[in-house]
């Protein structure tokens, strides 16, 4: 009693006094207050603007904001003015149907957004649109499934699959694969990175 709204944790977010933003699988976000040992939770329900309550990501951004991706609620931003989560693309486009498991800024261009039962997609901000981006390698289309993604020390975009690691340009163009080949399939099967 008090404490979690659901019990599934898929990810969590420190914010700069030491508070925990946490992404539950049910139960939306729970935001844990540890000085007075309180939570606040943004759901569904409540009308906090959370479009779903499968939270998959949370992240704070450049700017200082925390952002979040859901199963079948698109991203959203943390607005502090209002208590509560908005849309990030201005204009009021929405895209409730889009499930974003994992996200990673392009500069100023957009995002790219992934979920393991979808193709990569980039979120174009300069139009709104959210687009699929066709992944091919040794010239032939992958469609690999993307569990997590990251930003690599030589700045291209590194893609956890079931099919090893793939890295891109900012283009979107594959570049390299990191696959061991003649060995059972699951030793390619990534899922994480650290």
């Amino acid at each position: 009693p008090g404490g979690l709204s659901h019990s599934i944790v898929s990810c969590f977010a420190e914010d700069s006094k030491g508070n925990l933003w946490i992404g539950t699988e049910g139960g939306g976000v729970n935001y844990w207050d540890r000085e007075n040992d309180r939570y606040i939770y943004y759901t569904q329900e409540n009308n906090s603007g959370v479009h779903s309550n499968m939270i998959k990501k949370l992240h704070y951004g450049d700017d200082g904001r925390l952002y979040i991706s859901s199963f079948n609620g698109g991203m959203q931003v943390y607005d502090s003015e209002r208590n509560a989560f908005v849309d990030i693309v201005s204009g009021g486009t929405s895209h409730l149907s889009l499930s974003v498991y994992d996200f990673v800024k392009e500069g100023r261009s957009g995002y790219w957004l992934s979920d393991p039962d979808s193709p990569l997609a980039f979120w174009n901000l300069k139009n709104g649109k959210v687009e699929n981006v066709q992944l091919k390698y040794a010239g032939r289309e992958v469609r690999p499934k993307i569990e997590a993604m990251f930003r690599n020390a030589d700045g291209c975009l590194s893609l956890v699959t079931s099919q090893g690691l793939y890295e891109l340009d900012p283009s979107g163009k594959i570049i390299d694969r990191r696959y061991l080949s003649d060995v059972p399939y699951a030793k390619n099967d990534l899922s994480c990175y650290c």
